[in-house]
């Protein structure tokens, strides 16, 4: 659980840092901005492509690196003023154990509801207040990710959810 609670609180940090520079930097050197935060934590970023239009930066064929291991890999990333927007992700390694092959969208928006995914895993939507600090995760599990008894171990079942909150 303390990999989620790390990993939720870096993708907040990564969002509000990603929301306020948009604005002053150019979008393809926030980007490697982004790489170079990512190094300091062991995570490589590698892609094929940036393009950077009018209100975004497009990434595509992402590939995510932790400590050299192949974690995840998105067909595309766009980062707008809408949020951050991962698409067609599959994932490798740890991750691919611990919650499924792939997910079909992950968006990480400025709104209260800053986090949605759905995929192998199942559907995922969280939100991070600001005032109270805390993070808040709703799990709604694939049969396949019920099975795995570790993952939701953290986690406080309410009905047919999951759900993992962490004060910051």
């Amino acid at each position: 659980m303390e990999i989620l609670k790390k990993a939720l609180y870096s993708l907040s940090l990564l969002l509000t840092v990603v929301v306020v520079t948009f604005l002053f930097l150019p979008k393809d050197q926030l980007f490697f901005l982004a790489q170079e935060e990512a190094l300091k934590h062991k995570v490589t970023l590698k892609y094929q492509n940036l393009e950077e239009t009018l209100f975004s930066l497009d990434v595509k064929n992402l590939e995510i690196y932790y400590v050299g291991s192949e974690i995840v890999r998105a067909k595309s990333l766009n980062v707008g003023f809408g949020g951050v927007v991962l698409e067609n992700i599959s994932f490798k390694g740890i991750v691919k154990k611990a919650i499924g092959d792939s997910a079909d969208r992950v968006a990480l928006t400025p709104t209260p509801t800053f986090l949605k995914a759905t995929g192998s895993f199942g559907s995922a939507e969280g939100n991070f207040e600001i005032k109270k600090r805390s993070i808040s995760l709703q799990l709604t599990p694939s049969a396949k990710l019920l099975k795995n008894k570790n993952m939701l171990s953290g986690m406080k079942k309410e009905g047919n959810k999951y759900v993992f909150n962490y004060k910051i």
